[in-house]
């Protein structure tokens, strides 16, 4: 949600105020008796205005605190992405390491998802693994069909190839779709510059880690959950009900005030 969006969502829960400030504005033809009338329409716009309106918003809120607190830390991130098989590594490594700000770009490890095979045959796929290429330094298998394993140099996508091929040749058992798990290293305030290339590859982030991380983790932590929004935004709009409804006394009181004052 960009700032023009999140202005007009405040403005359009501002004039729902006013609605309200209006119907209770309307009291002396309504009748005094129909206060509660005015609550209660008071209490439930506020509720939709804070339903459509205010959640949004709130809801963004932690984007914008991101923004905040990377525009002002220089402190070290690590963001992990998934890459397609079909993804040449190499050059995207390449492209990472001269965006401004990234420090090193790492393969975390490859991931495998098959068919489905027994817990004995898993012992020997997780056997066979590195010996089908040596580059594979750790192995782990699920017999719900997920292999994943990490290697020390060598080209991961050709590791995937060749352990595709080796489970359709030994075992029938076909890939369904394969990953490589990517960290890159870089800086808080220079972690945009990374969002826009990964945007325009089509790439997504599959999860940060840092201070900055952290940071949110806790902002959003303190926030109140949802519902206690949505319930204040009613008793915002019941203040609104009541402020129409006694502003002559109101305005007879801050009037008292500033004459006390002037004295």
């Amino acid at each position: 949600m960009d700032v023009i969006v999140t202005i007009l969502m405040l403005i359009l829960f501002i004039i729902l105020l006013v609605f309200v400030f209006s119907v209770g504005l309307m009291t002396p033809v309504i009748g005094k008796r129909n206060i509660f009338f005015v609550i209660f329409i008071g209490f439930m716009v506020g509720v939709i205005g804070g339903t459509f309106f205010i959640l949004p918003v709130y809801d963004n809120i932690p984007q914008i605190a991101r923004g905040f607190y990377e525009s002002l830390s220089s402190s070290p991130e690590t963001v992990y992405v998934d890459l397609s098989h079909d993804i040449n590594i190499a050059e995207f490594t390449r492209d990472v390491k001269n965006i401004e700000g990234v420090e090193d770009v790492k393969v975390e490890y490859g991931l495998l998802k098959t068919d489905n095979f027994t817990s004995e045959r898993g012992e020997l796929i997780e056997k066979g693994i590195p010996f089908i290429d040596s580059n594979v330094t750790y192995c782990s298998v699920d017999p719900r069909g997920t292999i994943i394993f990490k290697v020390k140099g060598g080209d991961p996508q050709a590791t995937i190839d060749r352990i595709s091929d080796w489970l359709i040749i030994t075992s029938e058992i076909y890939t369904k779709y394969s990953i490589i798990r990517v960290s890159i290293h870089t800086h808080a305030n220079k972690i945009e510059n990374l969002r826009e290339y990964l945007s325009s590859k089509g790439i997504a982030i599959a999860s940060i880690e840092g201070p900055v991380e952290e940071n949110i983790k806790g902002f959003r932590a303190s926030m109140p959950p949802k519902s206690a929004v949505v319930v204040s935004c009613g008793f915002i709009g019941m203040l609104a009900g009541l402020a129409g409804i006694f502003i002559d006394s109101i305005m007879a009181f801050l009037s008292a005030i500033k004459r006390k004052l002037g004295r």
